[in-house]
């Protein structure tokens, strides 16, 4: 049923807001095994069972204003079959026999077997449906309208039991539902096409704004961990790269880069200094002639050397 079709000015906000919300989902009936609520479905305003305009004009009009605008009340005049085509006739006022017999029609092929069967057995019955049957199966969808976008991925959210479905995932279908023209092929993150990761989706959820402190804090912390990932990356890929089968595969790092410098620094600060200076000349002269000597041998090594020393010295 379409309820854009009717007048709800006159409800309270907060069921206005029902009605606005439950236009954003679109809707499929999984069957109704219920005879109580199959005579519970309308007959106008865009229902399953809507045929107007398609013999008629103004059928909506002229069905609300003779009383009909359920299945429960058509058959009431029409008969479990709907085939009393003269009793309709009056009810509804019109003369013409062959358009109330076109509108029996296309109600009763609009019905399914079971449906029709369920609207027989009803007919023989003295006691009528139990009302306190279960609603039938619904199953709802966010109305995207044409927009798609990786921030528009329903995939939790695709299609709903509206009988089980949480309020958490309601609310995530509405926000893309709500904001689809803003987000419809937005890219989430351009972090993505350079990591080269696919599977991680943008997560929904409230930000708490950020003192300049925390925020610094943050953002450092963020770089530490794309550093430290990123060299670990770069060690397992050179490692991947060594020609060695019988030897362990490793890049070993000396920490050379022992120079501090501090506002007020003490003697004993200067000797430490002195010592990490000595270090590094000591280790640059030691590495240097390795390389040269494994280069005179014509050894692959070289190359890794060689690779390692412009790999750190940038």
């Amino acid at each position: 049923m379409d309820t854009k079709m009717l007048d709800i000015s006159g409800l309270p906000m907060f069921y206005r807001g029902l009605f606005k919300i439950w236009n954003v989902f679109k809707k499929q009936n999984k069957g109704c095994r219920s005879v109580h609520w199959l005579l519970e479905e309308p007959l106008v305003y865009g229902g399953r069972l809507d045929i107007s305009g398609v013999t008629i004009p103004a059928l909506s009009r002229t069905l609300v204003s003779s009383g009909i605008v359920t299945l429960r009340e058509l058959v009431n005049v029409a008969g479990s079959d709907l085939s009393r085509a003269e009793d309709l006739a009056a009810r509804m006022g019109l003369r013409s026999r062959r358009v109330v017999n076109q509108l029996l029609h296309r109600w009763r092929s609009a019905l399914t077997s079971e449906e029709r069967v369920q609207l027989m057995d009803y007919q023989h019955t003295e006691t009528g449906p139990a009302e306190d049957e279960s609603f039938p199966r619904l199953n709802i969808a966010p109305d995207l309208d044409g927009c798609a976008g990786p921030l528009l991925e329903c995939r939790s959210e695709g299609e709903m039991d509206f009988g089980s479905v949480s309020g958490k995932l309601l609310y995530r279908a509405c926000v893309k539902v709500l904001n689809k023209k803003k987000l419809s092929g937005r890219v989430d993150t351009p972090w993505r096409s350079v990591l080269g990761f696919n599977d991680v989706k943008p997560e929904w959820r409230a930000l708490v704004p950020l003192k300049v402190e925390q925020a610094n804090n943050a953002r450092d912390a963020l770089a530490k961990a794309v550093y430290s990932r990123l060299f670990d990356h770069v060690v397992t890929r050179v490692n991947q790269c060594f020609p060695f089968d019988s030897s362990a595969n490793f890049i070993g790092v000396l920490d050379i880069a022992g120079f501090e410098y501090f506002e007020h620094n003490s003697f004993e600060q200067f000797c430490i200094n002195y010592c990490n200076e000595k270090l590094q000349q000591f280790f640059n002269e030691r590495i240097l002639k390795e390389i040269d000597r494994i280069a005179r041998h014509g050894t692959k090594k070289a190359l890794i050397f060689r690779l390692c020393r412009e790999t750190v010295g940038g």
